[in-house]
C-alpha cells in the first residue's frame, strides 16, 4: 500500500481524508485488509478495503504544478445539455472515480456550462457542491492558501 498513517488522501466522493488506520480483519474466512479514512468535514470514519483504493481514485494530494496546470482556462468543454440528468451523474461520477484532478476541474466545467444553457438536477447540484468543495480544498491545502482564495482560483478556472 503507498499511503501512510496520517497521510492526506483524494477520495473522489468524499474529498479530502486523513489515514487514520490501517487494519487486517477476517471476514467469512477471508483475510482483508483496510484503510480508515476520517474526512476533512465531519466527524464520521470510511472503512475501504485496501484492495478498491485505485478502483474508487484514491490518491495522494497533487503537485502544486499539477493544480496550476488544471486551473488553466480550458476551451475544450463538452456540451451535455442534450443528455439526460441520470446519465450525466452516471458520467461525471465514473470520470471522478479516475482520480485525476484534472478530470475534476474538467467536470465542474461541464457543469457549469449544462448550468448556464438549462438547469441540473437536484442530484446534480449535489454532486457539484460536494466536487466543489473537494477541489477548492485540494487547492487550498497544496497552494498553502485560504479558503477564499482557493475558491477565487477555482471560481477564475471555470
Amino acid at each position: 500500500m503507498p499511503f501512510k498513517i496520517g497521510q492526506e488522501v483524494m477520495v473522489p466522493m468524499r474529498g479530502l481524508c486523513e489515514i487514520v488506520d490501517v487494519k487486517v480483519e477476517t471476514i467469512l474466512d477471508q483475510t482483508i485488509g483496510f484503510v480508515h479514512l476520517k474526512p476533512r468535514s465531519g466527524d464520521s470514519l470510511v472503512k475501504m478495503p485496501v484492495k478498491q483504493l485505485e478502483e474508487q481514485g484514491v490518491r495522494s494530494l497533487v503537485s502544486e504544478e499539477e493544480i496550476l496546470s488544471a486551473l488553466e482556462p480550458s476551451e475544450e468543454v463538452e456540451d451535455l445539455c442534450d443528455v439526460n440528468f441520470i446519465d450525466r451523474i452516471e458520467r461525471w461520477t465514473h470520470v471522478l472515480r479516475d482520480g485525476d484532478y484534472g478530470v475534476r476541474v474538467q467536470v465542474l466545467r461541464e457543469m457549469r456550462l449544462v448550468e448556464k444553457k438549462s438547469e441540473l438536477s437536484k442530484q446534480e447540484k449535489a454532486l457539484q457542491k460536494k466536487t466543489r468543495l473537494a477541489a477548492r480544498r485540494e487547492i487550498e491545502t497544496v497552494l498553502e492558501t485560504s479558503a477564499a482564495a482557493a475558491g477565487r482560483r477555482l471560481n477564475l478556472a471555470l
